[in-house]
Formats: C-alpha cells, sequence, structure tokens
C-alpha cells in the first residue's frame, strides 16, 4: 500500500504518483493520467508554462498532428521569434513528449543545445528527465550548467527568472535526493530571494534547515509556508513528521499533539494527525481524526478521502464508496478516489456496482498504462469478476516490471492459488508481508503463509 504523506488534492491536473518533500508517497495526488516528462511544474515554482496559445503554437500542433514536421517547427521558430517564449526545439519535443515519443523528444532536446549550447532552457528540460528517472548525477550537472546559461541569457527579464528559479529549485531537488543539506539549503535560498512569495521553496527551505540542525529557523519558515498558502498542513504537523523521519516518534507525537491543540478548529490539523496516524496502522484512531477533519470542514475533498480509505481498510465498504464517490464526482481526473472507489464497489455482492468497478478500473488503467496501482486494481478486479486469465496476465506485467506491490503480491497470489505452485505462492505472500504501512490483507495473508509452511507462527 502506498504510504501517505503531504495529502493535498491541490494541482489535480499535475502528475501521479509525485513523492511529498517529506519523502513519503501520498496517495492522493495521483491522477488518472500524468502530464509528459518535461512538462508541467515538477519542483512547485509556480511558474506557468510558455503559451501554447499563441496561433503559431496551435498551427505548430496541428501540423505535428498530421506529421508535418517540418512544417511544425517553421511555425514555432516564428513563435519564438515574435513572443521569444521557448525555444523552437524544446516545443517541439514537448510535443513529441505528450505524444508518449520520448526517443524523438530527446533527439530534439540534443539538437537544442548543438544550436544554441547558451540557451538555459533545454538544459532544464534535460535535467527535468534526469531527475524524472531518478539519474541525480546527470540532473545535477545538467542543472548547474543550466543555471550558469540562465545567469548570463540575453532574453526578457521574465523569461530569465523563470530559467533561474527553475534552474534553483532544480538544483535543490537534486541534493534533496543525494542528502546534500547545505547545498538543498543554499539553492532554496537562491530561489526565495528570486520568488519569496513561494509557499513551496519556504516549505522545503524549513526541511533543509532542519536536516542541519537549525530547528528554529526551520519551523519558521514552515510557518512562512502556511501564511503563504493557507492549504498546507500546519506548521506543526510537517514539524512532527521530520522528527518522524529521523525516528524520533515521540517527538514527532507531541508535535502532532500540539497542531491540534493550538488549532483546535482547523480540519488541516486534524487531518494531518489522522494522516499520520493511518500511516503507523492506527487506524481506530485515525478514523476518529477523520471524522473530526470532514465534521470542521465537509468540503475539504483530502479528509474525504482519508474517511474512505480508513473504511476501506475496516471494510466498510458501502461507507468507503460513499466517500470516494463524493470525491470522484467533484474531482474526476483524481486517480485515488476512482481507484478505491473502484475496489469499494468490487467488495460489495450488488452485480451493477461490480461491473461498474471494472469500468473505473479499464478507464484508469487506460489513461495512465504504467500506473502499478492501477494495473494492481484492474488484476484484482478481473479476479473477482472470475476472469482469472485476464487477472494473471494483468499482474504478471507488474511482476515483469518490477513493481509489485503488497496488494499486487497477494492478488496475484489468489490468482494462482489452485495452479499449486506452493514457492511461488510463499514467495507471493511473503513479499506482500514485508511491505511497511496498513495492508487491508495482511491478516489473511499471514494465516495463508502459516498454513504453507507447515503451521509455523
Amino acid at each position: 500500500m502506498t504510504h501517505l504523506g503531504d495529502w493535498r488534492i491541490k494541482g489535480l491536473a499535475k502528475t501521479h504518483g509525485i513523492c511529498c518533500f517529506l519523502g513519503t508517497c501520498w496517495l492522493l495526488a495521483a491522477v488518472a493520467r500524468a502530464e509528459p516528462v518535461g512538462v508541467g511544474d515538477p519542483f512547485g515554482t509556480r511558474l506557468s508554462a510558455p503559451s501554447t496559445q499563441h496561433p503559431e503554437v496551435v498551427q505548430a500542433q496541428a501540423r505535428f498532428d498530421k506529421q508535418d514536421i517540418e512544417g511544425a517547427l517553421t511555425l514555432l521558430r516564428n513563435a519564438y521569434v515574435r513572443y521569444g517564449e521557448s525555444h523552437p526545439r524544446v516545443m517541439l519535443a514537448r510535443m513529441y513528449f505528450a505524444a508518449n515519443k520520448r526517443a524523438e523528444g530527446r533527439d530534439q532536446l540534443e539538437q537544442a543545445v548543438v544550436q544554441e549550447p547558451n540557451h538555459p532552457e533545454p538544459y532544464l528540460v534535460c535535467a527535468d528527465l534526469a531527475y524524472a528517472e531518478r539519474r541525480y548525477v546527470d540532473g545535477a550537472l545538467l542543472f548547474e550548467r543550466a543555471g550558469q546559461a540562465a545567469s548570463e541569457f540575453g532574453g526578457s527579464e521574465d523569461t530569465t527568472r523563470r530559467y533561474r528559479i527553475h534552474a534553483a529549485a532544480g538544483n535543490a531537488a537534486v541534493a534533496e535526493k543525494q542528502f546534500l543539506w547545505h547545498k538543498a539549503r543554499r539553492w532554496l535560498e537562491e530561489w526565495i530571494k528570486l520568488d519569496a512569495s513561494n509557499a513551496t521553496a519556504h516549505k522545503k527551505l524549513g526541511r533543509a534547515l532542519f536536516a542541519v540542525g537549525l530547528r528554529k529557523e526551520a519551523y519558521g519558515e514552515l510557518e512562512a509556508a502556511v501564511k503563504l498558502d493557507a492549504t498546507m498542513p500546519p506548521a506543526a504537523i510537517t514539524f512532527g513528521r521530520l522528527y518522524g523521519e529521523t525516528g524520533d516518534e515521540e517527538s514527532a507525537m507531541k508535535w502532532m499533539d500540539h497542531a491540534v491543540r493550538k488549532e483546535p478548529n482547523s480540519a488541516r490539523a486534524h487531518l494531518g494527525v489522522g494522516q499520520w496516524l493511518w500511516e503507523r496502522g492506527r487506524v481506530a484512531e485515525a478514523k476518529a481524526y477523520a471524522d473530526q477533519a470532514v465534521k470542521l470542514d465537509e468540503n475539504l475533498a483530502d479528509a474525504e478521502l482519508l474517511r474512505g480509505v480508513v473504511a476501506y481498510y475496516l471494510k466498510d465498504f458501502p461507507v468507503a464508496e460513499s466517500c470516494f464517490e463524493s470525491v470522484y464526482l467533484k474531482y474526476p481526473a483524481n486517480f485515488t478516489s476512482g481507484n478505491y472507489l473502484a475496489l469499494s464497489l468490487v467488495a460489495q455482492e450488488d452485480e451493477a456496482k461490480r461491473q461498474r468497478a471494472l469500468e473505473l478500473a479499464e478507464v484508469n488503467k487506460e489513461r495512465d498504462p504504467d500506473n502499478a496501482e492501477a494495473t494492481a486494481t484492474l488484476g484484482w478486479i478481473y479476479y473477482q469478476l472470475g476472469r482469472n486469465d485476464e487477472a494473471e496476465t494483468t499482474l504478471r506485467e507488474m511482476v515483469d516490471k518490477g513493481t509489485v506491490s503488497a496488494d499486487a503480491a497477494y492478488y496475484l497470489a489468489k490468482v494462482i492459488e489452485d495452479k499449486g505452485a506452493v514457492d511461488e505462492l510463499k514467495s507471493l505472500l511473503q513479499i506482500a508481508l514485508a511491505s511497511r504501512g496498513y495492508f487491508v490483507h495482511r491478516d489473511e495473508a499471514r494465516q495463508w503463509l502459516a498454513q504453507l509452511t507447515g503451521g509455523a507462527k
């Protein structure tokens, strides 16, 4: 099961499976379809992407769709000369990425660097690709080069500032991944000099300061972040999470308690504590905080989602269905609500609900073929509907890719249960039970494994 960190439904049209800055994936950021790499706002800079509404760009997209690449490139060059927003080959690369033609997109970026080696944008998009692919050494070198090019760039003030912020944010993100906190701090401070009102930058700086031992200064940055963006968790919640990352659960809980004492009427404070408890398997306590968060703010979708997830893992499927349906109707692009709605529906006996579960799961899988959770859910629903061959094919796809989650491992074990492959069953159940976090089938998996191993506890 995915762990839950900084849950926020804000930015639903961005990326799926994004890790929050605390290093914990949160379930609710996932969406039905991720933007292609190199598109969007991967580091929370809040900077507008180059406009795609200029007539030349619209016409270029039409030419691209008709495979007239040279015609598209000519129009993009005209747009670059006229508006000066984005490098033409970078724009063409983005079109390739959006069409899931990654190799062709990379080729355009390579050509852009060769033709204009002092333009920062090709380096930035190449760096984004490296970061997304976890090639952090490559990313660090590319962001460093992009920062140098941006500082010397002769474009408009706004465009130059956008490139410099992107480079600073990217350098900081790579440094965080490498646990180089002093370096991350320097780049985050540079980012804030360029954009002092960016809440994400202040929050990230809070983490970096915490990591280097400047706790008072860290808390101050977290408070500054919340003042700039009231949808963020209260500073005390984030501070508690940071203590939790160090293994100091006692201090973490003290800060969680402090958050709700300081702001007893804050739905986000109760939500934050509920999420933290949930991640530690303290489901009954998490339920109380989720219920209180919904009571304090019935429009807080993240609280409704937490309430639904808790209900699902307590196997109260009708309540889970109601919670997920409520969010799904408001935010149809939110992956989590649709995914868990499908799981909640297929767990019930109503045949119409079970068929709707299949429809939802197939749509999620079609929208994002590489989403491991979407694949696992579809495989499980095939199994629940008696379509075992399709279930096995779907779930083995995850095994082949090396992306087997606890749920997927258990699902595949159920699918092949009657095939007599005892060793594989044991292996799958061991994978499922080794997972961290709350796993809805943990008790069943533990009992099953004990039976397969001759009753061992």
